[in-house]
């Protein structure tokens, strides 16, 4: 959408292909819980990663969808 922080090619169709639903969660065993929303500005996406703050979280646009990678710093 417009105005965001950065556009990913495609993410538009991926959503189409993906949600039905103006809202959806997805929740996948051994993986983190991921709540998906669309407004008529922006796609979002939150989630609850404790001990991981904004900057540790990379977001990818890959071929079958995104990618979220939590980075830790040691």
């Amino acid at each position: 959408k417009k105005d965001c922080l950065f556009h990913v090619d495609g993410f538009e169709e991926w959503m189409d292909q993906f949600c039905s639903d103006s809202c959806s969660n997805f929740s996948f065993p051994n993986q983190i819980h991921i709540d998906l929303c669309e407004t008529e500005q922006e796609y979002i996406l939150e989630t609850d990663v404790p001990n991981v703050t904004e900057q540790n979280v990379v977001i990818k646009k890959m071929k079958t969808g995104l990618t979220i990678c939590i980075l830790h710093n040691n």
